[in-house]
């Protein structure tokens, strides 16, 4: 009887490799045949998963969950501060940047994506979707100011784009915060004045 294996970045999560193979210098799960063949195949994704620990200090072996499924996105763990940046000196291919741009009056973004982030946010549902990014006081994600509205498709099509805001004044004002829920994709915030 054969068995298969999901191998996995023990600190990200991210499945790296499926096989029948087992290679114990890494870490894997075992995954039935049917999953086996979902993802050689191409039915199913490895970019769509993720192993899971379910607790840190549980004896329990991470099981293998969707990215997107509601039951495995928690609110309070996944609304994060998207950093403030002074200036950008070179664009990390795996992260996204939030321009508030006080000189042309507007909200901007813009990426230099990988291929690999690219197929992402072309084929991802999670990722392909308008992304809600709540302006708040600053430090402070209780007190909504506005909301910006961003087709992550555009990271993969443009070089810089302009973003959808509720309030087109927002860009001006000064002592703000971003946040976003997220997975496990990375953003930036940077004023231009």
């Amino acid at each position: 009887m054969f068995s298969f294996y999901v191998y996995y970045d023990d600190i990200s999560g991210q499945l790296l490799s499926v096989t029948n193979e087992l290679n114990e210098d890494n870490p894997y799960i075992v995954i039935s045949k049917e999953e086996y063949i979902n993802f050689v195949s191409g039915k199913s994704n490895l970019v769509d998963y993720i192993c899971k620990v379910t607790n840190i200090t549980s004896t329990d072996p991470p099981e293998l969950v969707r990215k997107d499924a509601p039951e495995n996105f928690d609110v309070d763990k996944s609304i994060h501060e998207i950093i403030v940046l002074d200036k950008i000196s070179k664009y990390s291919p795996s992260s996204f940047y939030i321009f508030q741009d006080k000189k042309k009056k507007k909200w901007q973004a813009k990426a230099q994506v990988s291929d690999l982030i690219r197929n992402n946010l072309e084929t991802n549902k999670y990722l392909s979707q308008l992304k809600q990014v709540y302006i708040t006081q600053q430090h402070n994600p209780n007190i909504l100011i506005g909301e910006l509205y961003i087709d992550m498709r555009k990271f993969a099509k443009e070089k810089i784009f302009d973003i959808k805001c509720d309030d087109n004044l927002l860009v001006m004002l000064d002592n703000i915060s971003l946040y976003c829920p997220v997975i496990d994709e990375m953003f930036y915030h940077i004023v231009k004045e």
